[in-house]
């Protein structure tokens, strides 16, 4: 009987410990980063970023309205807001040119990937891969991308292509907990219908 019982405490103790593990390694993948997206492009989409479950926003910081877009990750879709007229539209993620990630996730698809090992990038533990294309036994494009081993989500990204070179960073990374009204659509906006082709 002592035995049994002996047995039953530690199953009860492990069970505890693994509860306790589980909630706190859940609670660090479900916080919320935020940073500044910065790019050497002149027309790229830049501003103040969020990232959470899955879903990131983009501020544009020199517009009284802010709010730029909203994609998931998850769905592939992204919310396109225009706050001329306070309406937005709803896009396919990898054919959103404003979207920062969706259009370089689907490019680099039709690249061959190398992994690089990790790097800390701007206080992130990221994941390296070097994306490329050959011609001729000549690189003539070439795509680096480091993702956040946490949050799986590009934090650099380099591109050399035959139109030219430029990246994309984020900057300035801060982690805290989630706003979910980040990621909600402002009251204040309307659908705008697309008429389709």
């Amino acid at each position: 009987m002592n035995l049994i019982h002996n047995i039953l405490l530690v199953i009860y103790r492990q069970s505890i410990l693994l509860f306790i593990l589980f909630f706190l390694t859940s609670s660090i993948v479900n916080g919320q980063l935020s940073a500044d997206l910065v790019s050497d492009q002149p027309n790229a989409p830049t501003g103040k970023f969020t990232f959470s479950d899955k879903k990131y926003r983009l501020e544009n910081t020199e517009h009284p309205a802010k709010i730029f877009l909203i994609s998931n990750i998850e769905t592939n879709q992204t919310i396109v807001f225009n706050p001329e007229d306070s309406t937005y539209i709803i896009k396919n993620r990898f054919k959103t040119p404003s979207d920062p990630f969706g259009t370089w996730e689907l490019f680099c698809n039709d690249l061959t990937k190398n992994n690089a090992g990790t790097e800390i990038i701007n206080g992130q533990e990221c994941k390296k891969a070097i994306y490329n294309k050959l011609i001729s036994n000549e690189e003539v494009i070439k795509v680096v991308l480091w993702e956040s081993v946490k949050y799986r989500i590009p934090v650099k990204l380099t591109y050399n292509l035959p139109q030219g070179e430029g990246y994309f960073e984020l900057t300035n990374i801060v982690e805290g907990p989630v706003n979910k009204k980040l990621f909600e659509i402002p009251s204040f906006y309307k659908r705008r219908r697309v008429m389709r082709k």
